[in-house]
């Protein structure tokens, strides 16, 4: 109730809702919202399941819980706490196939509801058969071993836990106990007149003692009836601790009955309070629908003179406007056919114009883009004729150019035999002078330099000719 996103109208039904969804808000009704959950299980769905090959179905469909829910819950009503078991012939109804078909129809199966509710009452059963108990860890070694008690770090553990010193006061007399922030909350509005308020309001002292000093006082107040003497000295039913008080036994009770007896009264203060504001909004209720009443009756006499008078001054107004009328339109035709004749007369003054007009425009029109077009027209003429002459000059270089070509391929051909001529003369004449003298010898390599010479000639003049 406390979100957000939660409202709920005053005047709506008990079982009406609504949620601020992030499209607006909706309203809903609780009414029947749990017989949305009255689907049966399908009997053929059921067998189909225990036949699975998958052991968590269909072991899921065997089980004892199962198995009693669906013949002994569904006929059960939720207040019993007995469970029925289910007959001897059905226990091996998982192992036998044929003997599935003997269960109980889908009339009297389970339904989601009844699965959900019986599983809920064997849960609570459970629960109530138990007894709860507080467990605290305690880690028992560092080397995180079995079989290992270190009883220094234990001791540590238990002291610092608060156990020790749990057990320690529990056994001098004090079971019960409660923290300062505790106390303050539940059993300081009981006694409003005490000055536990003062305290709590005071700037000048710590939280932690203002708490313990508002708690005291508070104590002190509440259980006064409670002190006893012994031995001469006089006890208090309670003993202040750092950060919480202790109670003897009974002190604790106490407190409770009386915080109950004082919401007692609260509560029927707040019913006083509801009661008459449920009363005091009904007699406004009323009060509004009898002023509204009058106010329609009121109304409704004070119309009719309205429209009694309203349909004479109407009366009056047509026969005054329809004389005003007659006049208007007998002005208004002379004032249509003096406009028709002036409407004509300076239709044919301004064709007469519009004509020469358009005449002379015509004219200054064509000289304007002859004289815009002429300069055109001549760079036209020039840039052509240049084009032409470029176009011939890249014809006459084209030629040159194949020529040039032609010409360097010849003198190529002509480079390449003057290179072959003397090493063919060579190779005869080393073979005419294969027995030769040194001297020869000489001869023919003089001669062989002169080769080379004439060979190097030839293809820088190929070259150059190539370039």
């Amino acid at each position: 109730k406390d979100n957000a996103c939660f409202f709920r109208d005053k005047h709506a039904d008990p079982n009406t809702f609504g949620i601020c969804h992030y499209a607006g808000k909706v309203e809903y009704n609780a009414t029947d919202f749990v017989v949305k959950n009255t689907d049966t299980l399908p009997s053929d769905l059921l067998e189909c399941a225990k036949l699975s090959s998958n052991a968590i179905i269909a072991n899921e469909m065997t089980n004892e819980d199962m198995m009693n829910s669906l013949y002994g819950s569904a006929t059960t009503s939720p207040s019993s706490n007995k469970k029925k078991r289910r007959p001897k012939s059905s226990q091996n109804a998982s192992s036998n196939p044929r003997q599935l078909q003997k269960r109980t129809s889908n009339i009297v199966g389970e339904t989601v509801w009844t699965k959900f509710k019986n599983q809920l009452s064997r849960l609570m059963d459970a629960l109530g058969e138990t007894k709860t108990r507080y467990i605290r860890c305690i880690k028992p070694n560092s080397l995180k071993k079995p079989l290992i008690m270190e009883h220094m770090s234990t001791v540590e553990q238990l002291r610092c836990a608060g156990v020790v010193a749990a057990v320690t006061i529990s056994r001098s007399a004090f079971p019960n106990r409660l923290e300062h922030l505790s106390v303050l909350d539940r059993f300081k509005s009981l006694w409003p007149k005490g000055d536990h308020f003062a305290v709590l309001q005071d700037p000048d002292l710590d939280p932690e003692d203002r708490r313990k000093k508002a708690t005291e006082i508070l104590l002190t107040l509440a259980l006064k009836e409670m002190e006893f003497e012994k031995n001469g000295s006089r006890f208090r039913a309670f003993v202040m601790g750092n950060t919480r008080a202790y109670f003897r036994a009974g002190a604790l009770e106490f407190l409770e009955a009386e915080r109950l007896k004082h919401l007692g009264t609260f509560a029927t203060k707040l019913q006083a309070v509801a009661r008459r504001f449920t009363l005091q909004s009904q007699y406004r209720r009323h009060r509004h629908a009898v002023i509204v009443l009058q106010a329609r009756y009121r109304r409704l006499v004070q119309q009719r003179i309205y429209i009694a008078e309203k349909d004479a001054a109407v009366r009056i107004e047509c026969w005054y406007r329809v004389i005003f009328a007659a006049r208007a339109v007998y002005h208004l035709r002379r004032m249509i056919k003096a406009t028709l004749i002036q409407k004509r007369w300076r239709i044919l003054r301004d064709m007469r114009r519009l004509k020469t007009v358009v005449a002379a425009t015509i004219v200054i029109q064509t000289m304007i883009r002859g004289s815009l077009q002429r300069p055109k027209y001549r760079q036209a003429l020039i840039d052509k004729k240049e084009e032409a002459k470029l176009e011939n000059q890249l014809l006459s270089l084209q030629k040159k150019l194949e020529e040039a070509e032609l010409k360097r391929l010849e003198a190529e051909k002509q480079a390449e035999e003057r290179a072959m001529a003397p090493v063919q003369q060579r190779e005869e004449s080393e073979a005419t002078t294969q027995a030769s003298k040194p001297a020869d010898v000489e001869d023919a390599h003089a001669e062989d330099q002169a080769d080379h010479s004439t060979v190097k000639e030839l293809t820088a003049e190929q070259q150059q000719l190539m370039d």
